[in-house]
């Protein structure tokens, strides 16, 4: 028997009471460049080019919004953390655990003390709520001044006018100060040109103060702010919080602190013994390693095992006499004229094999050189400068190095020197030692041909590239513009074959 197939699935009449899935109808999407759309047009229909959308979020500077956005985003995550943590045991205890109470005069101390931490938790709610609120209008003040002042968008312009851009160069001068630690002389300059909603220097003032203290050796200020900023720094999978807390120990086993080194080592959790690899070395350290005094000679051993008691051996004592010379480190003589070169490495702490006034650098001494060294200041300071740039969407360097630099690298040349040319900045002799270093560029002289004009492109006439990558020379662009009918000044792309604008074609410089 034959069954129709159409039987198989039959249409169901549409049924408001049906509680089947409901279809909408589908959108039709209109891509501006189909290319359908050009092979479906009639002859006398009228062609009609879209306008070219320029990415104008590019010409927003990322720090002008990403430094209060982090901010407001801090303070938003201390609220959730009071809301859904601390708040949530207190309630917690009073509904379950209270009722347990036979005494009336525990319940009413229970309920004083909670009635404590609930008093603190606003405190804290209404100082957050503050912070939140002056985050928050900041942001609006930034973004209603980027609606109304335009001169303070990263844009090119052939006519440069210093009046024009008079705020922006002002905002940039103003963040380079700040951010170089000059606050005292970016105050007074912020508030002439008019910066204070642009420049944050509250955060550059305590981002100096973080720098200066690390380049003091002292780290309570680096680590209340790496704390604050922990998920941030997990979320660029940055290690800066635990190398802090390594160094930390260090800086308690140097003085021979050996107490808060172990309660600080206990501290450790798993993830930091697993990311990082000095902390690991600590362990091994507070066993093997003693201190050093001011005259270089060996002090009290730094061991403190079972449970803090002093197991410490000297270094003379009878046990050394016994034990196996081939269980001691190798240790490699150095002669008295070549211990110069070993002063500025070797490490404050020594091992325990290492006799007092000992000549000779020891391998085990060696393997905890770079762990033990004050350069290591120097590598937590660049991190930290790092991970600000970081957290706060700032670039590597300054945005006045960047220009200054990229100025440099194209005016400069192999006829440059000191004061040969008085207009040339690479001339200067103030920038010598920073020149020096400036690439130069690698030709002289310009080899690319126009495809248009069969001309050589340079300085006289200079290379543009089309939005499709078409390298043309300004006066080809000339004459694919007079033999253009179309108007408001399009020109036909000779590679992309569509109608382009004169202003979408990009100067290019010749290396």
């Amino acid at each position: 028997m034959a069954i129709e197939r159409n039987n198989l699935h039959p249409i169901r009449p549409s049924n408001p009471d049906h509680d089947g899935p409901i279809r909408r109808p589908r959108r039709i999407l209109e891509h501006t460049h189909s290319r359908s759309s050009k092979e479906t047009q009639t002859p006398n229909a009228v062609v009609t080019q879209p306008q070219s959308v320029r990415p104008s979020i590019c010409a927003v500077d990322r720090s002008l919004i990403s430094a209060p956005y982090e901010g407001a985003q801090t303070s938003m995550k201390d609220l959730e953390h009071i809301l859904e943590k601390e708040l949530l045991l207190i309630t917690g205890f009073l509904s379950k655990r209270l009722a347990s109470f036979t005494s009336r005069h525990d319940v009413t101390a229970k309920l004083k003390r909670a009635l404590e931490r609930i008093q603190n938790l606003e405190t804290a709610v209404r100082s957050i709520d503050d912070d939140l609120d002056a985050r928050l209008s900041e942001l609006l003040q930034r973004l209603d001044t980027l609606g109304t002042d335009p001169s303070i968008y990263n844009s090119n312009h052939d006519q440069f006018n210093f009046e024009d851009h008079r705020k922006r160069v002002s905002w940039v001068v103003a963040k380079y100060l700040a951010r170089k630690g000059y606050i005292r002389t970016a105050r007074p300059y912020v508030n002439t040109e008019q910066l204070d909603r642009l420049v944050d220097l509250d955060l550059f003032a305590l981002c100096d103060r973080v720098h200066k203290e690390l380049k003091a050796h002292k780290l309570d200020s680096a680590l209340e702010w790496a704390e604050s900023k922990k998920d941030i720094l997990e979320r660029h999978n940055s290690s800066f919080l635990y190398d802090l807390k390594v160094q930390h120990v260090v800086s308690h086993l140097k003085r021979n602190d050996i107490q808060g080194a172990t309660e600080l080592l206990r501290s450790f959790e798993r993830c930091m013994l697993d990311r990082c690899e000095d902390s690991k070395k600590l362990f091994s350290a507070l066993v093997l390693l003693k201190s050093l005094d001011a005259n270089g000679g060996s002090s009290t051993d730094v061991i403190s095992a079972d449970g803090g008691q002093d197991t410490t051996l000297a270094v003379d004592s009878p046990l050394y006499a016994v034990t196996d010379p081939k269980s001691r480190p190798q240790q490699e003589t150095i002669p008295p004229t070549d211990m110069s070169r070993y002063e500025t490495t070797w490490p404050t702490l020594r091992c325990i094999y290492c006799g007092k006034g000992s000549t000779r650098k020891c391998d085990l001494c060696r393997r905890y050189t770079e762990l033990m060294d004050d350069k290591r200041w120097d590598y937590i300071s660049r991190e930290f400068e790092r991970m600000v740039a970081a957290v706060y969407g700032l670039n590597k360097r300054s945005l006045l190095e960047s220009l200054a630099h990229t100025g440099l690298c194209a005016i400069k040349s192999t006829n440059c020197s000191d004061q040969r040319n008085a207009t040339c900045p690479a001339c200067m002799p103030e920038l010598r030692s920073y020149t020096n270093q400036v690439p130069l560029t690698n030709k002289l002289d310009s080899v690319l041909i126009c495809p248009i004009t069969g001309e050589l492109m340079g300085y006289d006439n200079p290379p543009y590239t089309s939005p499709s990558g078409c390298v043309i020379s300004e006066h080809g662009i000339d004459i694919l513009s007079r033999d253009s009918d179309a108007e408001d000044d399009l020109i036909l792309c000779p590679r992309g074959q569509e109608m382009v604008s004169r202003d979408d074609f990009t100067k290019l410089f010749v290396t």
